[in-house]
């Protein structure tokens, strides 16, 4: 009897311990129960949009060959906004706007939109450095149909101009005067120093000097005896006339694009150094070149 009394002891014990350990098991399947969290009729942070660009419609550059389709390098609200406008119904003036590239921390930090001869690209200025006597512009490309995300083309080009004159100018600076060859691959960079770009092969040739021994930044003269200031294009892009300073004063000089060879045509003395404002020499047909109130003939 003690026996058997035993043996039950042993069983109660067993279930016992079989109940408390599957009992265990089933606790370690139950979710951590949470307390609700209270509803909240608070809206949600709202997101930026884009600026209403229609108010600036006097700033866009008509595509040339594609007159619904025009750009502009727009600032507003702060920033700045390399911006495409496609007319829909040029009729009833309906248009769409949409800002490729978006810089959100200071105006003026995209400049001077060109179109390429063949409508393809636009070349612009994106400010790179401010110096307080001088800034640094990135020359950079965007082709005209690109989506809003995708990144423009910086052709490792970087221009500097000085700032100069009245308190209008110094407000933003006088950035460097461009132009596109016909070809709508090679870029005329008027800038310290002169140079021709060519975009296909990410090249340059230096036109208003060679390559100097000290070199600044990329493409950026530091010789100050070689200033060079305005450039431009002849009818028949054979030549380029271009201004350099030097100690005398002021020279206008001529580039021959196919030999590379340089002839001073111009000369004009008087103003204190470093006190000159450019002024683009004018072509006023393939010989002739209006500069400074004077006429010179090649």
């Amino acid at each position: 009897m003690r026996k058997q009394g035993k043996i039950l002891m042993a069983c109660l014990l067993l279930a016992a311990l079989l109940l408390t350990a599957c009992g265990g098991k089933e606790n370690t399947n139950v979710p951590p129960q949470t307390d609700p969290q209270p509803q909240t009729d608070q809206p949600s942070a709202p997101q930026p949009q884009e600026p209403d660009f229609s108010q600036f419609d006097d700033q866009f550059v008509t595509c040339p060959t594609d007159e619904n389709l025009a750009v502009a390098c727009i600032s507003c609200n702060g920033g700045s906004y390399l911006v495409y406008r496609r007319y829909t119904d040029p009729e009833a003036g309906e248009a769409v706007y949409g800002a490729s590239v978006g810089y959100l921390h200071g105006e003026n930090h995209y400049r001077e939109p060109i179109w390429s001869p063949n409508g393809e690209i636009v070349q612009y200025l994106e400010l790179e450095e401010d110096q307080g006597e001088g800034a640094y512009y990135d020359v950079v490309f965007h082709k005209s149909a690109l989506d809003k995300g995708e990144e423009p083309i910086c052709c490792n080009v970087r221009v500097y101009r000085e700032y100069y004159g009245t308190i209008q100018h110094e407000y933003y600076g006088v950035t460097p005067n461009i132009q596109w060859f016909a070809d709508s691959n090679r870029l005329l960079i008027a800038s310290r120093p002169v140079v021709i770009y060519n975009c296909a092969e990410d090249s340059y040739t230096w036109v208003s000097q060679d390559t100097p021994t000290s070199p600044g930044p990329p493409f950026v003269s530091t010789d100050k005896d070689a200033k060079s200031m305005e450039a431009s294009l002849s009818p028949d892009e054979k030549y380029i006339a271009y201004e350099l300073i030097d100690d005398g004063g002021m020279n206008l000089m001529l580039y021959e694009i196919a030999t590379g060879e340089r002839t001073k045509i111009g000369f004009l003395r008087g103003h204190e150094y470093g006190r000159w404002e450019g002024e683009k020499p004018q072509w006023v047909s393939e010989t002739e070149i209006q500069w400074r109130d004077s006429s010179y003939t090649l």
